[in-house]
C-alpha cells in the first residue's frame, strides 16, 4: 500500500512546482514480475490537473523515479511542468504487487490542492500595488507569478510571498531599500531559441531558499560553449575559466 509522503494527502495551498513522493510500504514489482525501474516507473502514473475527472498532465512534463530498495516513487516537473493555481491534483497509480507476488486489489488514487496565484500582467503600467495589473486583481499574501509583458513588474515596498514563478518574457525589478522573501518555491525560466528569458534586477534585496531555488536555462545547440553566471559587467570570453 502506497502513501502519499509529500505532499501530506488532501492539503491544501501547496506550490504548483511541488514534488510528489510516494512510499510503499513493502519493495514494489509490476504485475507481471518484472522490475520497477527508472526508465519504466513513470508507466505506472497518471497525474489529472483541474476539477474532476481534471486534464491529464502530458508525461512529458514530469519525470518519475524509484528508490533502490524499491519503496519510494518520486515524480518532479520539468521546468515548463506545472500544475493549476487553486486547483486539484489528482495522482493515480496503476496496480503493483511485491516481492513475493502478493498483487494489490485496485489501483490507488491521491489527491491535493494547490495555492491560489496572483498573476501578473502589467496591462496599465510597472506598479506592484496596482490591481490592475493583476489577472484577477492581488490577494495579499498570496504567490506570484510573473507572466510576460509589456511592463515588468516592480516591487516598490517590502514583500514576503510562499512562492514565486517567472516566466519566459517575466521581467521583476526589485526597488533599491526593498526586501522581497520567497518561503518556498522560486523559479525562472530562461529562453530557447527566439524567446525572451525571464528577468530579475535586484536592486534591494531578494531572500530565498537555496533548495527550493531553480533557474532554468534551454540548450539549443549542443555544438556552443554556453557560459552562465551572475550578471557581471566587463566580463570577456576569454577572462572566464570553469571551475
Amino acid at each position: 500500500v502506497a502513501t502519499l509522503t509529500t505532499p501530506d494527502s488532501e492539503s491544501l495551498n501547496i506550490s504548483i512546482l511541488t514534488d510528489v513522493v510516494l512510499t510503499y510500504d513493502v519493495d514494489i514489482r509490476n504485475i507481471d514480475g518484472t522490475a520497477i525501474t527508472n526508465a519504466n516507473v513513470k508507466n505506472l502514473i497518471s497525474i489529472y490537473r483541474g476539477t474532476y475527472p481534471g486534464e491529464l498532465l502530458n508525461p512529458s512534463f514530469y519525470t518519475a523515479t524509484i528508490s533502490n530498495d524499491k519503496k519510494v516513487v518520486t515524480i518532479r516537473l520539468n521546468p515548463d511542468g506545472y500544475y493549476l493555481p487553486a486547483s486539484e491534483v489528482r495522482v493515480v497509480v496503476n496496480v503493483v504487487e511485491n516481492s513475493v507476488g502478493t498483487e494489490q486489489t485496485e489501483a490507488q488514487s491521491f489527491t491535493f490542492t494547490t495555492g491560489h496565484y496572483n498573476i501578473w500582467k502589467g496591462s496599465v503600467d510597472s506598479s506592484w500595488s496596482n490591481a490592475a495589473n493583476w489577472q484577477s486583481g492581488y490577494t495579499e499574501g498570496a504567490s506570484v507569478i510573473i507572466d510576460s509583458s509589456t511592463n515588468g513588474a516592480i516591487v516598490n515596498t517590502n514583500l514576503s510571498i510562499p512562492n514565486l514563478i517567472i516566466l519566459k518574457g517575466g521581467k521583476l525589478t526589485i526597488n533599491s531599500g526593498m526586501t522581497l522573501k520567497v518561503n518556498n518555491d522560486f523559479r525562472m525560466l530562461s529562453a530557447n531559441g527566439s524567446e525572451t528569458s525571464a528577468s530579475l534586477m535586484i536592486n534591494g534585496t531578494l531572500t530565498t531558499v537555496s533548495s527550493k531555488t531553480s533557474i532554468y536555462q534551454g540548450i539549443t545547440d549542443l555544438n556552443y560553449d554556453y557560459y552562465i553566471s551572475s550578471p557581471v559587467n566587463g566580463a570577456i570570453k576569454s577572462g572566464v575559466t570553469p571551475t
